[in-house]
């Protein structure tokens, strides 16, 4: 049984705002996965493991020497991340091997790892709005296509819990760490922005260049549209979810 779809068979996106459009449209697709899972216990499997596991551990270990003072900066592999766009270039490497494993059983814990690193990470940076988007929208695209998977294809998706690939304790643990990362996305935006209003406040500016940066439109749309931004964060799969946890 084939329990993940190929790219030709993704799940169809939702139409997004105007700001979402211009953020993902060059984003990557998901890799295309294996068409067999990995055999349970075989040397491919183990190999998989051990290799996602040193990667996570390495992904770990550059968050925390962010904060250390002892930083190496002459070496790549032992700095700490400068910014989160560093961070996605490493989690979004280990997001496209798990995909690729093609195994469920595999693929929605690592996912679940994944999804916590990026909350996590989020308030330790300035909020950068295209790599964060684009990771996400990734993301969100991996879990929409196993929430809407079933064991047995030709049973109704609805029909039984026990059916669904994706267990409703998963589900629960899905849903909560997708809000969670919704909240802190818009508490990371909203501090940036607090912050970036009193450093312009705090700086010297001739009239016309005042109000060329504070001009009430461009402000009000730059807001709304990174607000628009945050609010489709896990759509799709909060669309999904919310149909079968009710």
């Amino acid at each position: 049984m084939e329990f993940v779809r190929n790219e030709g068979q993704s799940l169809p996106s939702p139409a997004p705002s105007s700001s979402l459009t211009a953020i993902t449209k060059s984003a990557s697709s998901l890799p295309t996965p294996r068409h067999y899972p990995l055999k349970p216990g075989s040397q491919k499997e183990i190999a998989f493991i051990n290799y996602v596991d040193s990667k996570i551990l390495h992904i770990n270990r550059r968050y925390a020497k962010k904060f250390s003072s002892g930083r190496d900066e002459t070496d790549e592999e032992a700095r700490g991340y400068d910014d989160f766009e560093n961070a996605v270039e490493d989690l979004e490497h280990v997001l496209d091997a798990i995909w690729v494993s093609g195994t469920p059983t595999l693929q929605i814990p690592y996912l679940l790892s994944l999804a916590g690193l990026i909350a996590e990470f989020l308030p330790s940076f300035p909020f950068n709005e295209g790599p964060t988007m684009h990771l996400v929208d990734k993301m969100d695209q991996a879990f929409a296509i196993l929430l809407s998977q079933r064991k047995d294809s030709t049973v109704p998706f609805a029909s039984d819990a026990s059916n669904q690939l994706v267990s409703v304790t998963d589900r629960v643990r899905i849903r909560s760490v997708i809000e969670s990362t919704r909240v802190i996305a818009v508490e990371a935006s909203t501090k940036d922005r607090a912050s970036a209003d009193t450093q312009d406040a705090s700086e010297g500016f001739t009239e016309s260049e005042y109000e060329e940066l504070t001009s009430a439109d461009s402000n009000v749309q730059s807001r709304n549209s990174l607000n628009m931004s945050i609010s489709r964060m896990y759509e799709r799969s909060l669309s999904i979810l919310g149909d079968s946890l009710g």
